[in-house]
């Protein structure tokens, strides 16, 4: 009988070490590149426009006018969760600053992606594209990017339209939350 229990436990102590270890292979992994250092937060970017118009440069690149645009508002993920509005012309001067230090994450060398948020009468129409080349006349409230179109979105948008946001990618890796 002492046999049986001993068997018994055994047998429990097995199955639980088994069931460990097929659990712990079946817990989901996650990719660790998202995780963001409070040393060096990652700021998304949003800017809103309420007009814009679209035009084709060549096969490849496009032009973005946008009119009457909004301050950019940074926002940066956890652990941080630091949030700020800045001018679009620091927002650009950023842009250029790091130059062609790709070990900054600049957007000269490594231009962003952004989602470009189009709102018609009609509803709502997105394109996710690569933005580059940005230039801001600040008497006239115009910021002009030069963009290719990302994932096979190229839509067909119309060349002049109303309000438009975009959600730009993380940027300025290299500050650091004492910035802000």
């Amino acid at each position: 009988m002492q046999n049986n229990k001993l068997i018994s436990i055994s047998l429990l102590s097995t199955l639980s070490i088994l069931l460990v270890a097929v659990t712990s292979l079946t817990i989901p992994v996650y990719a660790q590149e998202n995780i963001i250092d409070s040393k060096q937060p990652k700021f998304f970017a949003i800017q809103h426009a309420q007009s814009a118009s679209i035009s084709k440069v060549n096969a490849t690149t496009n032009f973005l006018e946008l009119h009457d645009v909004s301050n950019p508002i940074l926002f940066s993920d956890r652990p941080d969760r630091i949030v700020k509005t800045e001018s679009t012309q620091q927002f650009l001067d950023r842009w250029y600053d790091a130059g062609t230090d790709t070990k900054n994450n600049s957007f000269f060398s490594d231009p962003p992606n952004a989602a470009l948020v189009i709102d018609d009468q009609e509803g709502q129409d997105e394109v996710v594209i690569e933005l580059f080349e940005p230039a801001y006349d600040y008497d006239s409230d115009v910021l002009v990017y030069n963009f290719n179109y990302l994932n096979n979105t190229v839509g067909k948008l119309p060349s002049e339209f109303g309000q438009a946001t975009l959600v730009i990618d993380s940027t300025f890796a290299n500050a650091t939350p004492g910035d802000y």
